[in-house]
């Protein structure tokens, strides 16, 4: 059974072509397009990994990942923040594990992804 990955990117084209790369690698791909709307998938859909970007509508992609580390089913869900914007970038914020830069390497990203979820 493949890894599920949830793509939550409020810009349509980065969504998209998140989810081209990683189908291709054989992941099962979610998508959301605002915070309201990852949160209800992560609650439902059971990902295995958010791909979640920082600025997004409704909510922000702190306070979800916020929720998720606050709730029992959650607590430990691999979360990888991107951002367009390196000073909102959370690395080195306490209880963020991983984060990506946007724009980003096709490579590199597929390559977080499989060490995240097969460390």
């Amino acid at each position: 059974m493949p890894n599920r990955v949830l793509i939550v990117d409020d810009e349509a084209p980065i969504a998209r072509l998140i989810k081209v790369l990683l189908t291709r690698e054989g992941f099962e791909v979610l998508m959301a397009g605002d915070g309201r709307e990852a949160w209800n998938a992560i609650q439902t859909q059971a990902p295995d990994l958010v791909l979640l970007d920082v600025n997004l509508p409704h909510m922000s992609g702190l306070e979800v990942r916020a929720l998720a580390r606050a709730a029992p089913p959650t607590v430990d869900l691999p979360i990888v923040m991107l951002t367009g914007n390196t000073d909102d970038l959370p690395a080195g914020r306490p209880g963020i594990d991983f984060a990506m830069p946007k724009p980003f390497d096709p490579n590199d990203l597929i390559e977080l992804v499989k060490r995240v979820l097969n460390p």
